[in-house]
């Protein structure tokens, strides 16, 4: 008994949800876990293999004290509402990944999803920045601290000097990606969503190498070229759009300033601005220059100049 009261406890009660007409009660028993894909603050990620089909899913697994610890109830709600109307009215874009069973026991929410078993591009790019900077240390290049750990690295942006600072992926490589990206907020903002967290960690990718927005706990639905007005700053720091680091109204367009900054860290290894600086401060400005002030790479084309710069 989580002391719930009678409003909260019946909204975590009727989670259940199935995408499948022929199967309708979920429960831990019918999966087996294959391994880890990926954690964070309210839950882990796991491979589990389906009995019932025989098919492998990815499973999130929210435990019921951290939901109500960090007070994340109203998001675990929000995302598996935006899931079900992503199913409904988005079931055809195969760059969004789709609910398929909503469930709970006594300790744990889950949300059970199409698998995505390459992992999120946020893990896939730290492993790959940390092979380059191995690579330009026995190059002579680096003066990287060897105990910083993954956040340090792509969110420090004075640790390379400015000609080795391109250490993301290729630009060939992250032209697909942005592509498939662009393709996916398209198909959310013709049905009216918002996403609002967009980053390399919310980006997974599937066996065969294509990208999947997942993780929509922030999205919300707004009607067709209004502003949405927040009681409170949604995102996450670093890539969150001035008009809504700034407490105005905002549309549409929040999205793809999200889409500038995630191309950028890929690019770069690193993100456009100071995320620990963004975490710092209480009330932020559009205005403020010095804050989303960011250098882009020369080694990059003129196309992908013009490009972050009108996104960012």
């Amino acid at each position: 008994d989580f002391n719930l009261d009678k409003k909260r406890k019946s909204k975590i009660i009727s989670l259940a949800y199935s995408s499948q007409q022929d199967i309708d009660a979920m429960t831990m028993k019918v999966f087996t876990r294959q391994k880890l894909l990926g954690y964070g603050n309210f839950a882990n990620v796991y491979e589990v293999l389906c009995h019932i089909n025989n098919k492998n899913y990815s499973l999130k697994q929210l435990p019921k004290v951290n939901i109500l610890k960090r007070k994340a109830l109203a998001m675990l709600w929000s995302e598996r509402d935006m899931m079900i109307y992503n199913s409904l009215h988005i079931k055809d874009s195969p760059f969004i990944i789709q609910l398929k069973w909503a469930f709970q026991n006594s300790i744990d929410c889950c949300l059970v999803m199409d698998l995505a078993e390459g992992g999120d591009l946020s893990a896939i790019l730290y492993k790959h920045v940390i092979e380059k900077r191995k690579l330009n240390s026995l190059n002579g290049h680096s003066n990287e601290d060897e105990s910083m750990n993954e956040e340090d690295i792509l969110y420090t942006r004075s640790l390379l000097p400015t000609k080795y600072q391109l250490q993301g992926f290729d630009e060939s490589q992250v032209q697909l990606i942005a592509a498939e990206i662009i393709l996916a907020l398209e198909a959310l903002h013709q049905q009216y969503v918002l996403y609002r967290d967009l980053k390399p960690k919310n980006i997974c990718i599937t066996t065969e190498g294509h990208i999947a927005l997942t993780d929509f706990g922030l999205a919300t639905v707004i009607k067709d070229d209004s502003y949405y007005l927040a009681p409170h700053r949604v995102g996450t720091p670093g890539y969150m759009a001035p008009e809504i680091a700034s407490g105005y109204g905002y549309t549409f367009t929040a999205d793809y300033f999200s889409l500038g900054a995630t191309i950028y860290e890929l690019l770069h290894g690193l993100t456009p601005f100071d995320n620990k600086k963004f975490r710092r401060i209480s009330k932020m400005k559009a205005s403020d220059i010095n804050l989303w002030s960011y250098s882009i790479s020369s080694s990059l084309s003129s196309n992908c100049h013009d490009l972050l710069n009108s996104l960012l």
